[in-house]
């Protein structure tokens, strides 16, 4: 029941949060229980379903990762974004667990799709003392 719930949730979150991110400090990237809204090759939002994978390092940092197949670069080569690609605008990664719960957002983000078109998301989150 919930994969029919959030898959349009996904869809809505990344029209909201690109429309918004050029204005705001909205995150335009998002992983949730179901999947992901990240980047295709060429840069252009997409909702991905693929595979989500949380974890916490010695440190205490969570990461979450979100893999998926996306249109391929047209240039025929590897593309990497990160919160520098967007500049002047504050592209941030969110994460969305499913609970209606606060949105957590990161600056600490990237992104690498494949000449094929594998896309893999990772957003990092540090605890305070980090």
């Amino acid at each position: 029941m919930k994969s029919l719930f959030y898959g349009p949730m996904l869809a809505v979150f990344a029209f909201m949060f690109l429309f918004s991110s050029a204005v705001s400090a909205e995150p335009a990237l998002l992983i949730g229980i179901d999947g992901c809204v990240l980047l295709d090759g060429n840069g252009n939002a997409v909702v991905g379903t693929g595979v989500t994978i949380d974890s916490r390092s010695a440190n205490d940092a969570l990461t979450h990762i979100c893999s998926t197949d996306v249109a391929p670069p047209a240039s025929g080569h590897a593309a990497i974004f990160n919160v520098d690609s967007w500049a002047p605008y504050r592209v941030l990664c969110g994460i969305d667990d499913g609970e209606g719960g606060d949105l957590a957002q990161t600056e600490d983000w990237h992104e690498v799709v494949s000449a094929s078109g594998k896309a893999k998301l990772v957003c990092q989150f540090h605890t305070a003392a980090n």
